[in-house]
């Protein structure tokens, strides 16, 4: 009754404990050969993420370069094509006619004395770009955002700025009068004494805009804001300010004879030349 089995009675020997061992680390083994795979397939997964990341958002030249001169070659290498050595963001006096710059994202960059002929800047936007004396006929700037940006003396003969976000842009002083201008976002703009002549403006927002001195000789401002615009000494001879807004606007001094005011709207604000009878051309008094 009280005998044992052979199982129960055997003592353990010490090959059976060098067997367990040896399972025990075979199972570990095995276990970290899975892990190691496991992390190489994932490592394999997160490459291939992001070399679709960089293909699609280099294709399209998404770049943000937010950068200073210290840090302008870092973001050299996202791009398409090769631009010259150093061109990011500060451009000055560089070679880049027929270049594509669509849908870029700049601050503050240089493009003064640039060769930028027929330069594409399609919904490129350049916050505050420099583009004193760059030469920009027949560069295509449609849609791109150039608050604040300055370009004194820049050629802009042939350029389309059509739909073009321009607050607060400095284009003083140039021949616009080839320039296109469709549609373009144009409040707090300065036009001082730029040549404006004859261009479609109608329905333009020129809201505290800078035109002292602009020459807009039979331009087309029909239904255009310049709610507290500058247009002292402006030369608006023949032009079209029909359903124009002229409230606070400052029109002192300014060349009238022959402008079509009929609907347009002024206020007690409104400055008018010696002796000018907004009543007589059309212009309508509002509270």
């Amino acid at each position: 009754m009280n005998q044992r089995t052979d199982t129960e009675s055997r003592p353990v020997s010490l090959a059976d404990e060098r067997y367990s061992w040896r399972s025990v680390r075979t199972r570990s083994g095995r276990w970290r050969r899975l892990l190691r795979n496991i992390l190489i397939v994932l490592g394999a997964m997160l490459i291939v993420l992001l070399a679709i990341y960089l293909i699609v958002f280099t294709r399209q030249l998404r770049i943000v370069c937010t950068l200073d001169s210290r840090a302008m070659r870092s973001c050299q290498v996202l791009f398409k094509q090769s631009l010259p050595d150093g061109c990011f963001p500060e451009c000055a006096g560089v070679d880049l006619a027929d270049a594509n710059l669509t849908g870029m994202e700049w601050i503050r960059a240089d493009f003064s004395n640039a060769n930028l002929q027929r330069a594409e800047f399609n919904n490129a936007k350049f916050f505050e770009a420099n583009f004193d004396n760059a030469d920009l006929r027949n560069a295509d700037m449609r849609r791109a955002g150039l608050v604040a940006s300055r370009f004194p003396a820049t050629d802009l003969r042939g350029a389309d700025l059509s739909r073009a976000d321009l607050r607060g842009a400095d284009m003083s002083e140039l021949d616009l009068r080839f320039t296109h201008f469709y549609a373009a976002r144009t409040a707090d703009i300065n036009l001082r004494r730029s040549n404006l002549t004859g261009l479609d403006l109608s329905d333009h927002e020129f809201t505290a805009a800078n035109l002292r001195g602009t020459i807009l000789h039979r331009s087309n401002l029909s239904g255009a804001n310049f709610y507290r615009a500058l247009l002292i000494a402006a030369d608006l001879r023949e032009a079209n300010l029909r359903d124009a807004d002229l409230r606070l606007t400052d029109l002192s001094d300014a060349q009238l004879s022959g402008a079509d005011l009929k609907g347009a709207r002024y206020n007690g604000g409104t400055r008018f030349p010696d002796g000018f009878d907004p009543v007589a051309a059309g212009a309508e008094f509002v509270y």
